[in-house]
C-alpha cells in the first residue's frame, strides 16, 4: 500500500520533460525537438520492445505465461495493462521509487541479479538511464493516446552494399499532428536473413552485410508501427553468362535483378525437360511416351507456346487447379459431407475449364448462398462452417473468424490471425481491424431445407456486428485498412466485401494471386511465404510483382493469360544446371530449381509408367489421384507423400523439398509399389510378351514415359545388357521400371 500511495502522489507531482512532439508544435517537415512529459507508452515501452523484454521468447510469451511470473503483452500492444503489471503488480516489487537503482526492473536486465535473458540493459546505457529517470519520476503512465504515431520513415529505404560493408539506419516517427521525431535509439531492428546481413547486438540500427550475396529486409519496429529497409549485396565476381533476348516483361524484370546481383541465367532447358516440367505444372501429369516423342520430333519454332495452349484447352489444366484449390479451400468430406465436397470439386473444374475470370471466381465463393445442389460454391462455406458439428450455434462466432482469416489470406495475401488476440507483431493490423473485417460474415447463417437440398447458407437479416474482445465496442463491417461502411439490415454485407476485395483498385487482390501462381510455377513466390504480403516481408523482385499484377488487371483477371505469360518467359524455360555464380541462388530465378512431383502427380506417374491404375474408394474406377475431390478417397501412398488433408488454407504441408525415410521405403519396398510392377496388364508383362518388337524401341518407350527423353547411348547399352542377361523376362522389365521410379530424374522436375 505504501508503494501504491507513493506511486499516486509522485505520478501527480513529479514529471520530467524529454525531447518529443507536443500537440502545440507545428509540423515543419523536419525532425522536431520539443518538450513533453515522460510517459510509459511512448518512452518506456519502446525500450522494453527494443531489448526484447516483451518478445515471444521472453516476458511476452503467449497465454499469459511470461517468464518467472512476470508477463507483458506481446511487443507492448497493451500499454495500460503493461504499466499496471510493472508498477502495481506483486505489491510493486519491480520498482523502488526512493532508490530507483534498487528496482528489479533495472537490476535484472542489467545483470546485478541473475536474469534468464542475460544482460539486456547495461548500467551505463542510455536505455538504463531513461528507465531510471522514469522510475524516479514515479513511473507515470501518461496518456497512451496523447502522442499517436501514424507512420515511421526508415532511411535509407534501400541500399546496395559490398560484402562486409555497414549501413546505419535512421528512423523518424511521424505523429498525428504532423511533427516528426528521431526515434532510432528506441527502435527494435531485426534481419529476416541474418546469414545475409545482421543487425548489431546493441540494436543501434547498424546493419552489416555478410559475405554471402543476396538481399534481405531489415524490419524496424517502433511502438505499433513497422517498417523496413531493403539491403542488397551483389556478387563481387560477376557472372559472364549471356542474357538471351527477353521473351516478355517477366524476363525484362528478372534479368535486371540478376544483372544487379551479378548472376546470370542458366542455359535454356532442353525440349524434354521443358515439356515434362510444363505438363506437370499446367496439366498435373507427366507426358505420355507418345506425347514426348511427338514433341521432340516437332521442328516448329513455336511448338512450346502451342503445347501450352494445348494443355490449357484440355481438361488436364482444369483438373490441376481444381486439385490445388480444394486444398486451399479446406474442402473435405469429414466436415462438409461427400456431396458438398464432390460438388465443389466439380464446380472448381468447370470454373477453370471455362476460364472464369478470377474476380468472378472469388466473388462466387465469398457470396455463396443456398444449398449444395443449387450452388456448389457453398461447399467452401460448408467446410468452413463445420455444419456437421451439432454444437454449431455455440461455436458460430469462432467459425466466422475462421472464414475471415481464410478469406484474407487466400484472396488478399494478408495473415490477420495474430490480430484476433493482439496487435499483429509484424503488420499494421489491430484487433479492431480484425473484428471489423470479420463482421462482414457475422450474419451468415445455416438454415434447414426441405427435401434433398439439405442445409442452406443464407444471410440473416439484421445488423452485422462483432464485439471487440478487449474494449467491448460493437464493430460493424470495415475493409482492412479502410473506413467503416453503412450496410442496411436487409443487405448481405458479403456483396460489399466482394466489391472491395475484387476491385481493380485493390492492389492486394491481384498481387496475392499472381504471387500464388508464381509460387506454383517456381516453387517459391516473389513474396515468400506466398500468402504473407505484408510490408515487412518485401518481394524479392518488387518491380516484377507490380508488373505481373498490372498485366493481370489489364487482362481482366484472366488466369489462362497469366499462365501463358509465365510459361512463355525465358525465366520459366531456363534449365536447372547451375554454374559457380548461380549455384546458391534461390531468390532471383536464375535457373530452375528441381521440385519433387507432388503426391497426386507422382502416384499417377507411377501408374502411367507401370501400366497400372490405382483404385480409390467412393469414385469411379478410372479416376486418377489428381481427380480426387479430397484426400479421403486416397491411399497410404498419398499420405506418406504429404497430400494435404484440407485442414489449413495453404499448401504449406506438402514439404516437397524434404524427402523422408517413409517416402524412400514406400518407393523401394512397399507392397503397393511392388504390386504395380507385375500386375495383370502391367507394362512389364506386356513388354516381355512383345517378341516381335525390338528391345531398343521398348527401352526408348520406357525412357520417354519416365523422363520425356530418349536414353543416352550408355543408358541404352546398360539396360539392354540387363534385359538380355535375364532373357527379356517379366522380372527383368520390372527391375528396369523399379529403377526408373526410384531415380531422382523421375521424382523431380528438371
Amino acid at each position: 500500500m505504501i508503494r501504491l500511495s507513493r506511486l499516486s502522489l509522485v505520478g501527480v507531482f513529479c514529471m520530467l520533460v524529454v525531447p518529443a512532439p507536443a500537440d502545440a508544435t507545428e509540423a515543419t517537415g523536419s525532425t522536431a525537438v520539443v518538450e513533453r512529459d515522460i510517459d510509459f507508452a511512448s518512452r518506456i515501452l519502446p525500450i522494453l520492445t527494443r531489448h526484447g523484454c516483451n518478445s515471444g521468447g521472453c516476458h511476452g510469451a503467449g497465454g499469459g505465461a511470461g517468464q518467472n511470473g512476470f508477463y507483458l503483452s506481446l511487443f507492448g500492444f497493451e500499454p495500460v495493462k503493461d504499466h499496471a503489471r510493472i508498477a502495481e503488480a506483486a505489491r510493486g516489487r519491480f520498482l523502488d521509487f526512493a532508490a530507483p537503482d534498487e528496482s528489479l526492473l533495472l537490476q535484472k536486465p542489467s545483470g546485478i541479479y541473475p536474469h534468464g535473458g542475460g544482460i539486456r540493459l547495461p548500467a551505463e546505457s542510455a536505455s538504463y538511464a531513461t528507465l531510471r529517470r522514469w522510475i524516479a519520476a514515479g513511473a507515470p503512465l501518461g496518456d497512451p493516446d496523447k502522442y499517436p504515431v501514424t507512420s515511421i520513415d526508415v532511411e535509407p529505404a534501400a541500399r546496395v552494399v559490398r560484402p562486409g560493408e555497414s549501413v546505419r539506419i535512421k528512423v523518424t516517427a511521424v505523429y498525428e499532428n504532423g511533427t516528426r521525431e528521431d526515434v532510432t535509439d528506441t527502435c527494435r531492428f531485426e534481419s529476416n536473413d541474418a546469414g545475409v546481413a545482421a543487425v548489431d547486438a546493441e540494436g543501434t540500427g547498424l546493419v552489416t552485410a555478410g559475405t554471402v550475396p543476396g538481399d534481405v529486409a531489415i524490419v524496424v519496429r517502433y511502438r505499433d508501427q513497422c517498417g523496413f529497409m531493403s539491403l542488397t549485396i551483389p556478387r563481387q565476381s560477376r557472372s559472364p553468362a549471356k542474357f538471351p533476348a527477353p521473351a516478355n516483361f517477366i524476363d525484362t524484370q528478372t534479368f535486371a535483378k540478376m544483372e544487379q546481383m551479378g548472376v546470370g541465367p542458366a542455359a535454356p532447358a532442353d525440349d524434354g525437360a521443358f515439356l515434362r516440367r510444363m505438363m506437370v505444372d499446367v496439366g498435373g501429369r507427366v507426358p505420355t511416351a507418345e506425347e514426348a516423342a511427338a514433341f521432340l520430333a516437332d521442328p516448329a519454332p513455336g511448338k512450346r507456346a502451342a503445347w501450352v495452349d494445348r494443355v490449357l484447352d484440355s481438361g488436364d489444366y482444369a483438373t490441376t487447379f481444381a486439385d490445388k484449390w480444394v486444398v486451399l479451400l479446406r474442402s473435405n468430406r469429414e466436415v462438409a459431407g461427400f456431396a458438398a465436397t464432390n460438388a465443389l470439386h466439380q464446380w472448381l473444374r468447370q470454373a477453370f475449364q471455362d476460364n472464369m475470370p478470377y474476380d468472378a471466381f472469388v466473388r462466387a465463393l465469398l457470396t455463396a448462398s443456398g444449398a449444395t445442389g443449387e450452388n456448389p460454391a457453398v461447399g467452401w462455406w460448408r467446410s468452413q462452417q463445420s455444419l456437421n458439428n451439432k454444437d454449431f450455434a455455440t461455436n458460430a462466432a469462432e467459425r466466422v473468424k475462421d472464414v475471415a482469416e481464410d478469406s484474407a489470406m487466400l484472396f488478399l495475401g494478408q495473415r490477420i490471425a495474430c490480430a484476433k488476440c493482439h496487435q499483429h507483431p509484424f503488420d499494421r493490423w489491430s484487433q479492431a481491424d480484425y473484428h471489423a473485417y470479420a463482421a462482414y460474415f457475422a450474419r451468415v447463417q445455416v438454415k434447414p431445407s426441405v427435401g434433398l437440398a439439405g442445409t442452406r447458407i443464407v444471410h440473416g437479416r439484421g445488423d452485422a456486428r462483432i464485439q471487440h474482445p478487449s474494449s467491448g465496442e460493437s464493430l460493424g463491417p470495415r475493409p482492412l485498412g479502410g473506413a467503416a461502411v453503412e450496410i442496411a439490415p436487409d443487405e448481405d454485407p458479403r456483396q460489399r466485401l466482394a466489391d472491395w476485395v475484387t476491385s481493380p483498385d485493390n492492389p492486394d487482390f491481384a498481387r496475392a494471386i499472381v504471387n500464388r501462381m508464381w509460387a506454383h510455377f517456381f516453387g517459391r513466390g516473389l513474396v515468400d511465404p506466398e500468402d504473407d504480403l505484408r510490408e515487412t516481408n518485401p518481394p524479392s523482385n518488387p518491380a516484377l510483382l507490380d508488373a505481373l499484377a498490372a498485366d493481370f488487371v489489364a487482362h481482366r483477371f484472366d488466369l489462362k493469360h497469366l499462365v501463358r505469360t509465365i510459361c512463355a518467359s525465358a525465366t520459366y524455360q531456363a534449365g536447372s544446371t547451375p554454374d559457380e555464380f548461380n549455384r546458391d541462388d534461390t531468390r532471383n530465378f536464375s535457373r530452375h530449381l528441381p521440385r519433387r512431383l507432388k503426391a497426386e502427380v507422382l502416384l499417377d506417374a507411377i501408374d502411367a509408367l507401370a501400366g497400372t491404375r490405382t483404385t480409390f474408394k467412393d469414385v469411379p474406377v478410372a479416376t486418377r489421384a489428381m481427380e480426387l475431390p479430397d484426400d479421403r478417397s486416397g491411399t497410404t501412398f498419398l499420405g506418406v507423400f504429404n497430400r494435404q488433408r484440407g485442414v489449413a488454407a495453404c499448401e504449406c504441408g506438402r514439404n516437397s523439398a524434404s524427402p523422408s525415410l517413409g517416402q524412400s521405403l514406400q518407393l523401394i519396398n512397399a507392397d503397393e509399389i511392388q504390386g504395380k510392377l507385375g500386375a495383370t496388364g502391367s507394362r512389364a508383362k506386356r513388354f516381355a510378351e512383345e517378341k516381335s518388337r525390338s528391345v531398343d524401341s521398348r527401352i526408348e518407350e520406357l525412357f520417354l514415359a519416365a523422363y520425356s527423353r530418349r536414353p543416352t547411348d550408355a543408358e541404352l547399352t546398360d539396360v539392354r545388357a540387363h534385359l538380355d542377361e535375364r532373357q527379356q523376362s517379366v522380372p527383368a522389365y520390372e527391375d528396369v521400371i523399379w529403377v526408373l521410379i526410384n531415380s531422382k530424374e523421375f521424382l523431380f522436375t528438371r
